[in-house]
């Protein structure tokens, strides 16, 4: 269930992007701040080492956070991710790294 959701969330951005792209980056937060869960997403491609910013669409967000729910259930300490990196290169390899720290970008909210 959890790399289909990956391979999906891969599928969707994919299907967002120009026809001709190298990499693309997804650096994303998400976590309850005051009972509400808040995303910070920061997300571009490249063509050629050009940045170029991506936005991501409402039903993208929505998968990245059925996956933090799904892997969530399945961690034996039922704790959830607050940081994702996501890198997808133009010949189809992709990679995620997850982190369980705080959520920089997010911690200045809990501070207001």
């Amino acid at each position: 269930m959890i790399l289909h959701l990956q391979e999906n969330i891969i599928h969707e951005v994919a299907g967002i992007l120009p026809d001709r792209w190298d990499k693309v980056t997804i650096n994303l937060e998400i976590d309850l701040v005051d009972d509400e869960i808040v995303i910070s997403p920061k997300n571009k491609y490249f063509i050629k080492d050009k940045p170029y910013e991506l936005r991501l669409g409402i039903d993208i967000t929505n998968s990245f956070k059925e996956l933090r729910r799904e892997m969530q259930k399945n961690d034996t300490q039922h704790s959830a991710w607050t940081i994702c990196d996501l890198e997808i290169l133009s010949d189809g390899t992709f990679n995620y790294q997850f982190s369980y720290g705080e959520a920089p970008r997010l911690a200045s909210l809990r501070e207001c």
